[in-house]
């Protein structure tokens, strides 16, 4: 459902918005805590930064932090940038020879539309409470 881009930018966010009143992170600490390869990493935070999610400082002291309040940025923001609006909600399956004859078809449009007014709703503030904190990388 969600690519790998999609997933490690939710967990590179999330883990900003925990930080969000400790300043800047940087992209190793991030990557190590996150266990996101770091060139990975990288071009998803360039992407976040270029479209307005993040803000980020270069030298001593610097790295990313959110661009605004983490309970202003929802999932399906960060979801969209990276994966595209998703698939229609009139798409099955694929696999069906004759889609208008399908029985599931309903049901996996129901759990689409539902999945993404859920993303539409959370937002990364709400997504940091539903994790356990981080022990921070050792240097």
């Amino acid at each position: 459902m969600l690519s790998s881009k999609a997933k490690y930018a939710l967990k590179a966010m999330t883990r900003l918005a925990h930080a969000h009143d400790q300043g800047p992170q940087q992209l190793d600490d991030i990557a190590q805590a996150e266990n996101i390869p770091r060139y990975f990493l990288s071009g998803i935070l360039v992407s976040l930064t270029k479209h307005g999610l993040l803000t980020s400082k270069k030298g001593k002291g610097g790295g990313y932090v959110l661009a605004a309040a983490p309970s202003s940025i929802s999932v399906a923001r960060i979801v969209h940038l990276l994966d595209g609006q998703g698939p229609p909600s009139h798409a099955c399956c694929g696999e069906c020879p004759e889609p208008g004859r399908c029985s599931i078809r309903s049901l996996v449009n129901a759990s689409r539309l539902h999945t993404e007014q859920l993303f539409r709703t959370m937002t990364l503030d709400q997504l940091a409470a539903n994790i356990a904190p981080r022990q921070e990388p050792r240097r």
